[in-house]
């Protein structure tokens, strides 16, 4: 019997050796591809990001931070037969114990990996590069801690036991609770929010999910610390405002609102997460409907794209509204598209504001994050056609989008009811493809896509770059390059009558966006008193017979601008 096992083993561990040959030449290959890797990342690192990356100058590091001893290991190379990959995250367990000094393990891949294709990614957090960054793959991090809510990360009620059936008669002290959350705040804005939820939870705190509080705050703790809190709330989420919201969103292909009351849905207004426990966004966004008795959550993020205007024409000042949903959160929302009116306007008009819904069962249908870097250039109704289409693809999450234009991307303006922003869009023609503004702010520019003010001036197709103008010069070396996986050109209508040697000149404009309208709307206001004034021989001069010309010279009438001295040639 003891050749017989011999024998066995003897066979074994040939199939076993046929088996490694077989797999020799792949894993010969990742191995180049992981020794090109990190020759990438160290040429990067000693170039300082190579100082030539679009995005504006180098980030200095943090001086403390640069001193602190190395506290991280990287995976270089993981091989797993495909019937244990689900298992490949138990490895991880014994990689924190070889390296017990670390707390991080960081992980490089190219964009083109989808992250559900690998399972071993969903204990990982994506980890956003610096502007100045030219590194091609993507880096994710893990702390060792975050191992632990595998089976210890709990989600309850402010004020209940777990499970939310019985009344906790000593509620928890909530601001010791959120005290380690808040300290990772930097924004007043987001703290005074999270105040005026816990007095909106704290005034439900005695009523049972059953009686359908208008509001309540959910927390999740490992090991009795909080490490992430929900605001959950009602507002907005009446029979009557869900049949408002469904006529101004095309949201009715994502939820069947015959097997939905009103009750059982409600908003996410704000959510706050330590980073270490970014992976576990999903889980607490099933216990908080699990709990809740709910199943559609919306959340709808104010873009801070919007501007705001002057009448004097000065340029627009960017709002700075904070994102109250973490990025892990967001990604499992489904983004709603304004519905395009075609009759008379509705008497309820949307929010600037874009909107996200999730219902129970897409929480089991998440969808594929996309790391490819995709460039756009221009900023033309073509290019917000073309934003539309990638990012209200509700399977699809983009993650790496940029836009290069000269003067950025239009935002929305904002102002007090039957007020007109002077934008600078008097004096140019409106496409009735471009979207409104309530449709620009649905985009959710602010988190979404990353807008640079640049000029392209060459295309390196064979190692996939743009080079963008240096500042203040035509593009020679000093350009800024840009490095894609997909390019669109969308740069519009360029004039084609405009004097080259006029480029500059004070009072000579070309209409062609919304930056030029405003500088032409402060040059027109200026002139103002001496075009009123009959002694003086001031004339505004428009050039053109096309409908940049005639919208240019009907804005000027409407500003004041006297018909004697407006000459259209």
């Amino acid at each position: 019997s003891g050749m017989v096992v011999d024998a066995a083993l003897a066979n074994s561990h040939e199939s076993l050796l046929k088996g490694l040959i077989a797999h020799m030449a792949p894993l010969q290959a990742a191995l180049d591809d992981a020794e090109a890797v990190l020759d990438a990342f160290k040429s990067s690192a000693e170039d300082g990001g190579l100082g030539a990356a679009a995005g504006g100058e180098e980030e200095p590091v943090d001086p403390a931070l640069a001193g602190l001893p190395p506290n991280a290991f990287a995976i270089t190379l993981l091989c797993v037969d495909e019937k244990f990959e689900s298992r490949a995250a138990d490895l991880l367990l014994q990689a924190f114990a070889a390296f017990p000094e670390r707390d991080y393990c960081l992980l490089t891949l190219p964009p083109s990996v989808q992250e559900s294709q690998t399972l071993l990614l969903r204990s990982f957090i994506k980890v956003e590069p610096r502007r100045s960054s030219t590194f091609s793959h993507v880096v994710y991090v893990l702390h060792k801690h975050s191992l632990l809510a595998k089976d210890n990360l709990s989600v309850t009620r402010w004020g209940w036991k777990l499970g939310g059936e019985s009344q906790d008669p000593v509620p928890e002290d909530i601001v010791a609770s959120l005290a380690p959350l808040r300290d990772n705040v930097a924004h007043p804005s987001v703290l005074n929010k999270l105040d005026a939820a816990v007095e909106l939870a704290g005034a439900c705190l005695d009523m049972h999910v059953d009686d359908n509080p208008q509001d309540a705050i959910f927390l999740a703790q490992v090991g009795g610390e909080t490490v992430a809190a929900v605001h959950a709330s009602r507002e907005g989420c009446s029979a009557e405002e869900v049949a408002a919201l469904r006529e101004l969103y095309d949201v009715d292909p994502y939820v069947a609102f015959d097997r939905h009351r009103a009750r059982t849905q409600f908003r996410v207004k704000l959510a706050l997460m330590n980073p270490i426990f970014m992976g576990y966004g999903a889980f607490i966004i099933k216990e908080v409907m699990r709990i809740y008795q709910k199943t559609i959550c919306y959340h709808a993020a104010s873009s801070n794209m919007l501007e705001s205007y002057r009448r004097s024409g000065a340029e627009p000042t960017p709002m700075a509204d904070p994102q109250l949903l973490p990025e892990n959160m967001l990604q499992l929302m489904i983004p709603l598209e304004p519905r395009q009116q075609a009759g008379p306007a509705p008497e309820v008009q949307p929010k600037p504001e874009s909107l996200y819904i999730l219902s129970r069962r897409r929480l089991t249908e998440p969808r594929i994050a996309v790391h490819s870097r995709i460039v756009i250039v221009g900023g033309s109704g073509t290019a917000m056609a073309c934003l539309q289409k990638l990012l209200y693809t509700p399977y699809l999450y983009l993650t790496d989008v940029t836009i290069v234009d000269p003067t950025g991307v239009p935002g929305v303006a904002t102002g007090v009811a039957g007020a007109v922003p002077p934008s600078g869009r008097e004096f140019l023609p409106r496409s009735l493809d471009e979207p409104e503004d309530v449709g620009r702010a649905a985009l959710d520019l602010r988190s979404r896509v990353r807008v640079l003010h640049g000029k392209m001036v060459a295309i390196d197709r064979q190692n996939k770059a743009v080079l963008l103008a240096a500042a203040g010069g035509d593009g020679g070396a000093g350009g800024a390059l840009l490095p894609y996986d997909m390019l669109a050109l969308t740069p519009g209508l360029q004039d084609a009558a405009k004097v080259p040697h006029a480029e500059g000149v004070r009072g000579v404009y070309s209409l062609k966006n919304e930056a030029s309208g405003r500088a032409l709307l402060r040059e027109t206001l200026g002139l103002m008193p001496h075009l009123q004034d009959p002694s003086n021989d001031e004339r505004v001069v428009v050039v053109g017979d096309g409908l940049e010309a005639l919208t240019g010279a009907a804005a000027r009438l409407d500003y004041g601008v006297p018909l004697s001295k407006l000459l259209l040639l």
